[in-house]
């Protein structure tokens, strides 16, 4: 399962609320999250969106990367991708991608997060990223992203029997 949270946008109660439901009642073993923040203030308490769920969602833990950062109010707000999982997270990294800064289109920072999930059936390898706006941008970041994939994929190879080795 896979959303756009759309970060702190209008209404992020009414929609956490909907989402902490959504995910309760199918019950997907992993969820890929996009728009996720964290802010802090000098002005109020610090709030980590993916944090919010997992308070919501006991059975889940989670990674969580930013991909970009902006400074104001005395402090600062991140925004990245994150992986909520039922299994153990065993491992976990992330990659930025590349930005062309002469692109106005291309005006957010992005990145690829990958966690190893140890499921009862072996490990899961999950990648979540959140793609540009901009066409260029795509299809250079496609190729990055699958060069991330490729150098920290585990080889498993699968048993007659389905087991991973």
């Amino acid at each position: 399962m896979t959303y756009n949270i759309w970060n702190f946008n209008p209404e992020w109660a009414v929609r956490k609320a909907m989402l902490v439901e959504q995910i309760k009642n199918e019950k997907p073993d992993i969820v890929g999250l996009q728009e996720v923040r964290f802010e802090s203030t000098q002005y109020s308490e610090s709030r980590h969106q993916i944090s919010e769920m997992a308070e919501l969602l006991p059975e889940y833990q989670f990674y969580y990367t930013p991909s970009m950062t902006y400074f104001a109010d005395g402090g600062h707000t991140d925004e990245g991708c994150g992986i909520l999982s039922r299994w153990p997270i065993v491992d976990a990294g992330f990659q930025r991608l590349t930005r062309n800064f002469s692109d106005n289109v291309d005006e957010h920072a992005r990145s690829v997060v990958k966690a190893t999930v140890q499921s009862p059936y072996g490990p899961i390898e999950v990648f979540v990223t959140h793609s540009s706006l901009s066409n260029t941008a795509r299809a250079r970041n496609a190729v990055e992203k699958w060069d991330f994939m490729q150098k920290t994929a585990k080889k498993t190879t699968t048993n007659h029997d389905g087991r991973f080795e």
